[in-house]
């Protein structure tokens, strides 16, 4: 009888723990969009973002008293790590939440970009993992590992995660076959955005346009005049979370053809899941009109 009811209790704790929902809250937009297709159509999981899904690139971005309490009831809070969190101030809140630091299984990989992609002036990796395919498949294995101790649940994030992936190895081969025998493919862009995905690539970046959002000085600009009439530049790319001006000045100056690419920072919250590489495979088609010539 007493084993009848130890059994009892232990399903009844286990349902019940099963049933209980998890609440996921994700730093970023990019980090939203990939956590759902890890977890796919699983079940009692609340996946939430904190960051405003249509406000870019979170630098400039203050987090909210309501933004703070969301933290404090999440389950799980997945981040991009690099650095990019202390932006927002989020690496100063204490939480209950476990944290799943996403760059921690992919950092070694970084490495393998040459040196000055990786890091800045400072010696601080770039945060923009997200934006080359091939690290943003990596990125949802990292979540996937991590994200339930269920062996149901891991197993079946672990089995989207790795088909997100291949779907991000095919969506990295398209992109790389785009430069291949191309002899310019020195560009300019607006900030470090795009560092990874180029480099993927083997497109060079000569400058940047801004920093963190900064707009460039009158001497910044005709040091960038200077150098795309003399190192060869073939595009000049920006971001639509960003001004268009200086770009669009820069192009009149030296008759280099500018567009705008978009790194997927921001989006609609709905979004399907194949909402990034589609709007990645657009940035590939105004990529090979500018560069194939």
């Amino acid at each position: 009888m007493l084993r009848l009811l130890v059994l009892f209790v232990f399903c009844l704790v286990s349902v019940n723990a099963y049933a209980s929902t998890v609440r996921v809250l994700t730093s970023t937009y990019p980090l939203y969009l990939i956590t759902k297709n890890v977890i796919g159509n699983v079940k009692n999981i609340k996946l939430e973002l904190l960051t405003p899904a249509n406000g870019g690139c979170p630098h400039d971005y203050s987090l909210s008293s309501k933004d703070m309490m969301r933290v404090a009831k999440a389950d799980v809070l997945i981040v991009n790590g690099l650095g990019l969190e202390a932006h927002i101030g989020l690496n100063k809140l204490s939480s209950k939440a476990r944290v799943i630091d996403t760059s921690m299984g992919v950092k070694d990989r970084i490495l393998l970009h040459k040196t000055q992609i990786v890091k800045d002036l400072h010696g601080k990796f770039n945060p923009h993992l997200f934006v080359s395919p091939r690290l943003n498949g990596e990125i949802a294995i990292e979540i996937a590992r991590h994200l339930s101790y269920d062996k149901n649940q891991s197993r079946q994030f672990m089995q989207n995660a790795m088909a997100y992936a291949k779907q991000m190895q095919k969506l990295n081969a398209e992109f790389v076959a785009v430069t291949q025998g191309l002899k310019h493919k020195s560009v300019i862009q607006s900030h470090g955005v795009f560092d990874y995905l180029f480099a993927d690539m083997g497109i060079e970046i000569k400058a940047k346009m801004q920093d963190q959002g900064r707009e460039p000085s009158a001497a910044k600009i005709r040091f960038l005049i200077n150098l795309i009439n003399t190192e060869h530049i073939v595009a000049i790319f920006s971001e639509p979370q960003y001004p268009q001006k200086v770009a669009i000045l820069l192009s009149k100056e030296t008759g280099v053809p500018t567009a705008v690419l978009d790194p997927v920072v921001s989006g609609p919250l709905d979004a399907n899941l194949d909402y990034f590489a589609t709007q990645m495979r657009k940035n590939l088609q105004i990529i090979k009109r500018i560069l194939i010539k």
